[in-house]
């Protein structure tokens, strides 16, 4: 039923008209009828047109023809008259009628189509407007004199209307004997089938609404303006008000868009039946309900409502709802957040505790639980005498220097267990609230429990291996004067020998001589090597880098070996771009020797016919020296162990060398905290590079470790 629902009916010689809420109305009349005639039911269908129709039915038939002039107004007509009812039956509808009539406080009248004039006018309005029936029938056109001026106006543009289409709603203005001005609504309808067709309308005082106060009239403009939404519905759950910010939320723009549809459109299936089965039941028994619920807007993109529904005393539902979607993303993201730090904390190995300025703990994550197998039950609100007596004069002493001090305190320590100790890292450091100030103490314990047992196995390796080293030193040192002792004398002992033999001019015995010299400078050689490389590896005296001139150290070196070399033509090659007083802060006995390890080498394994090159300069800060020569190169996959000790290439031949020559050039240059480089290409020859930075300051060289 619609709301403002006008009856008529024809009954004997008048037509009665009534406006109320439909609903009421045709329930009263329902129940009524039904009372009287004892089988009347209403029954009714939409029609196409707009208009319902409704039938009565029982003893006789009766339809009440509803039109819809309006969208608050419906018109309701009986037939057939009362003349085709069995008498009783009519005398008590009419009965019924006038006392639902009564009953809903409407004024109804009568006016011939053609000239207004009054053929019946319900007492009620006679007294509002101040005239008897027989005065208005006497003055032509008397219903619209009683209107104000303004509402005469309308009146007559409503008259013309109700002709023309056949029902007409407006509104008036009157004032009555005392001077009191009412507002009336008036409902009229055309009915062209009686003889003489008459105008029946409806009046319903609404004066007492029109007086709203300013409270209200401020209640409706807050509601008007306010920022979430606000709807109302009525018993069925269809929309009977919608403020502006709903439609908005909701993606509508027009209220009659939403206006007596159901709520359900709004909510997809799924959220419908959470609603009808989970909202309303707790609704109905508190009266009220607040929660989020999925909600669809009108191009179908779902939101989250905060929604707040209360029963109305009419049975209708009151929504205040706002758009929470993004309260509700930030929730899921902090909550998403929460649980992954939370897994974090729980899953990081160590244990990890807060606890409040009075010792009481707040927090312990799961791993510290298994770590020291307390359970967090157990941790959590309590202190550590009454959880881990043993250790908590120590624990308190801890937190009150954190307290004290506001600085984070950081200590081995080890933790008692039945099953074990275990040795701990501890870090206690404070909380602070916004303002700076120490609220809580957080801790961090680590098991070091295996890294000690390491670092304490690696201490007695490192000891062991020094102790190796020192033996091996000792050894290598002893065995090379061993060496050295009867090599000297042996070397004496030929020296004097070669000297007899040149005498008696023995081909023979020159030749073996000679041999005997060569193996002789070889082993010199290699006990040299030998123990330089243990000086330098296994000294623990630091090198006294001191100003060196470079061009001189490496213009001797080179002149020394060009005379040994006795050939009409110097085999080396010196190109030296270098100041003649530029200085590096070195050890002159290392660096030397490892000059002369690569001349030696390139000399060596180099065929006599070709030349040495060498090139010294500064380039970026740093003393560059390059050597290259056309000998035999080292093999590719052999390069890898080039400085190793004792390494000598497969393509050597019967060359001589230690394989020591390298080595000890790696070491000196590290020891000058310089770099090395070298290419190579096996028959194409060598080219080695020595970089040094000449910014070394002239201070002692760290010891070899």
């Amino acid at each position: 039923m619609v709301q403002g629902t006008v009856v008529a009916g024809s009954l004997g010689s008048d037509w009665l008209v009534a406006a109320n809420p439909g609903a009421r109305v045709a329930r009263q009349l329902a129940e009524q009828h039904s009372a009287l005639a004892g089988h009347w039911i209403f029954g009714g269908s939409a029609q196409p047109d707009g208009q319902t129709k409704l039938s009565l039915e029982g003893a006789g038939v009766a339809t009440l023809q509803i039109f819809n002039p309006g969208p608050d107004e419906a018109i309701v007509t009986f037939t057939p008259s009362e003349e085709s009812l069995p008498g009783f039956v009519a005398t008590a509808l009419g009965q019924s009628v006038l006392r639902t009539l009564e009953l809903a406080g409407t004024m109804f009248y009568a006016l011939k189509a053609d000239d207004l004039s009054p053929v019946f006018v319900a007492d009620e309005l006679l007294a509002l407007c101040g005239s008897d029936l027989d005065r208005m029938r006497a003055s032509p056109n008397a219903w619209h004199a009683c209107l104000l001026t303004e509402s005469q106006l309308a009146a007559q543009a409503a008259t013309a209307l109700v002709r023309k289409q056949g029902f007409c709603t407006q509104t008036y203005r009157l004032r009555d004997p005392a001077g009191r001005i009412h507002t009336l609504k008036d409902q009229t309808v055309l009915l062209r089938s009686h003889v003489p067709p008459l105008i029946v309308g409806c009046v319903v005082d609404y004066t007492p609404f029109t007086a709203v106060d300013d409270h209200s009239k401020k209640l409706l403009h807050g509601i008007e303006k306010f920022r979430a939404g606000f709807a109302l519905t009525d018993a069925t759950g269809c929309f009977t008000y919608v403020n502006p910010e709903h439609l908005r939320m909701f993606g509508f723009k027009d209220p009659t868009e939403l206006l007596g549809q159901s709520w359900e459109g709004l909510y997809s299936p799924e959220s419908v039946a959470r609603i009808q089965t989970e909202v309303f039941p707790v609704l109905q028994s508190h009266g009220h309900w607040h929660g989020v619920i999925p909600a669809r807007r009108k191009d179908g993109v779902i939101f989250s409502e905060d929604l707040t529904l209360s029963i109305l005393p009419d049975g209708g539902i009151a929504c205040n709802c706002r758009d929470c979607s993004s309260e509700v993303e930030l929730h899921e993201r902090l909550a998403a957040s929460e649980a992954l730090f939370r897994s974090f904390v729980d899953n990081v190995p160590a244990a990890v505790t807060i606890k409040q300025a009075n010792g009481r703990c707040i927090f312990f994550n799961r791993y510290g639980s298994d770590m020291l197998g307390i359970a967090q039950e157990v941790m959590i609100g309590h202190n550590a005498k009454e959880v881990v007596p043993i250790h908590a004069n120590q624990i308190e002493q801890l937190d009150s220097e954190v307290l004290r001090t506001g600085k984070a305190v950081n200590l081995p320590g080890v933790f008692h267990r039945p099953e074990g100790d275990i040795e701990l890292e501890m870090v206690k450091f404070p909380i602070r609230d916004p303002a700076g100030q120490v609220q809580q103490i957080g801790g961090i314990y680590l098991d070091v429990t295996q890294r000690r047992r390491l670092e304490r196995k690696a201490v007695e390796v490192a000891d062991r291996q020094s102790e190796l080293l020192n033996m091996q030193r000792e050894f290598v040192a002893m065995i090379s004067h061993e060496f050295r002792t009867p090599l000297t004398a042996i070397q004496g002992a030929h020296y004097l020998l070669r000297k007899r033999i040149d005498q008696t001019a023995d081909e023979k015995v020159t030749r073996y001589l000679d041999l005997q010299g060569e193996a002789i400078q070889v082993l010199k050689e290699l006990v040299d090597q030998v123990l330089f490389l243990n000086r330098l590896e296994y000294s623990m005296e630091e090198l006294e880098l001191k100003p060196l001139p470079i061009a001189d150290l490496i213009t001797s070196i080179v002149a020394r070996f060009n005379d040994t070399t006795l050939t009409a033509d110097s085999r080396l090659l010196l190109t030296c771009t270098v100041a003649a007083d530029l200085t590096l802060n070195a050890d002159k006995s290392l660096l030397s020797a490892a000059f002369e390890n690569l001349i030696s080498n390139a000399i060596k394994y180099s065929p006599s016919s070709t030349k040495v090159s060498i090139h010294v300069a500064t380039v970026d800060g740093q003393l560059a020296f390059r050597i290259s020569d056309k000998g035999r190169g080292i093999p590719q996959k052999q390069q890898a162990k080039v400085f190793s000790a004792f390494f000598r290439a497969s393509n050597v031949g019967v060359a001589p060398g230690t394989g020591l020559g390298l080595t000890i050039v790696k070491r000196a240059v590290d020891r000058h905290f310089g770099r090395i480089e070298f290419n190579s290409a096996e028959g194409a020859g060598t080219t080695f590079q020595l970089y040094f930075p000449l910014n070394q300051p002239a201070a002692a060289s760290p010891a070899s470790p």
